[in-house]
């Protein structure tokens, strides 16, 4: 198996492998940021898994008024009528969502290898078609989400789908 790491500055690290010789090696670049290791490094600590491998994940959630608002309109209300009232207030059908990007924690050997990386100590797991795509990449923390962004400095992942046109 081919296994190559090269150092691209202070926290960026070019990568090959562990792949098989047969396929050939992917290269990519990612810089993750000492925010995003955090945050990821978190996620690792409160993770059972033995042998744990990261993924991005993309959630949503639906944005609501914060109760301490609406505890002020109803002081007494339980707080599944605040859910409510949160919901009239916003209106049911029109609540956006708050996209975040989280490191899903999963078993390295539930990961095919070629779609495996170490990326300062730990294991990622990303396609081979999406190593290719990421050069000069960088993985980034804002607040609890992670934030992909590509060489030109545009965000990547989260993405909202629904305003591309997806569902």
């Amino acid at each position: 198996m081919a296994s190559l790491a090269r150092s691209n500055g202070a926290n960026s690290v070019i990568l090959a492998g562990p792949i098989p010789e047969a396929v050939g090696t992917t290269m990519c670049s990612l810089t993750i940021t000492d925010a995003a290791y955090s945050r990821i490094q978190r996620a690792l600590a409160d993770s059972p898994v033995e042998t744990p491998i990261i993924s991005l994940v993309q959630t949503a959630q639906a944005k609501l008024p914060p109760f301490a608002m609406l505890r002020a309109i109803d002081p007494d209300a339980s707080d599944g009528n605040l859910h409510d009232l949160a919901l009239e207030r916003s209106g049911a059908d029109s609540l956006s969502q708050q996209w975040n990007l989280i490191p899903g924690v999963y078993s390295r050997e539930d990961v095919p290898i070629e779609s495996r990386i170490e990326i300062r100590g730990i294991w990622f797991s990303f396609s081979p078609k999406w190593r290719q795509r990421m050069k000069g990449w960088r993985l980034d923390a804002v607040g609890d989400t992670l934030v992909l962004k590509d060489a030109a400095g545009k965000a990547i992942l989260p993405s909202n789908p629904e305003a591309s046109g997806g569902a």
